[in-house]
This record gives structure tokens, sequence and C-alpha cells, in this order.
């Protein structure tokens, strides 16, 4: 997942910098911030549900921005994805 959720509520983009955990947008459940290496292309940051939990969630192979987190009809795809 591109995006979560802070303690606050609040959208945060997967990246460096981010806090290291959050709440997934769909199921509440919490989320841990991982960083793959993509050789020349460098490094990509993403949201992962902890294992185990809520495995039916639909954000868990999403990068899509949480429905209302901003100005885009639902279901239009992020930028850049």
């Amino acid at each position: 997942m591109k995006y979560a959720l802070d303690k606050s509520g609040q959208v945060i983009e997967a990246g460096e910098g981010s806090p290291t955990q959050g709440h997934c947008p769909q199921c509440g459940a919490p989320v841990i911030l991982r960083r793959r290496n993509n050789g020349k292309r460098g490094v990509t940051y993403f949201w992962r549900h902890q294992d185990g939990l809520n495995l039916d969630c639909p954000a868990r192979f999403s990068a899509a921005r949480p429905a209302g987190a901003d100005d885009r009809p639902e279901g239009e795809p992020a930028e850049g994805t």
C-alpha cells in the first residue's frame, strides 16, 4: 500500500521519514512501513499488513489512495501508478 493512516486518522504516504507504523485505511489493522531496493531505480517505500492479519482486506495489494483522502473521484488511480 502506498497510503496508511496515522494515529490521528490523517493520511500518510509511505516514504523516507514516514512513521514506522500506521493503520490500514480499509480495515484499520496495523501496518508497518517497508522498504524495497530496486537496484538502479532506487528505493520504494510501502505499507504492509502485519503478517497473518486481515488476509481478506481489499487493500492488501493496493496502492490506491484511500477514498475521501483527496478530491479525485473514487476509483481513479493515484498519479504515477
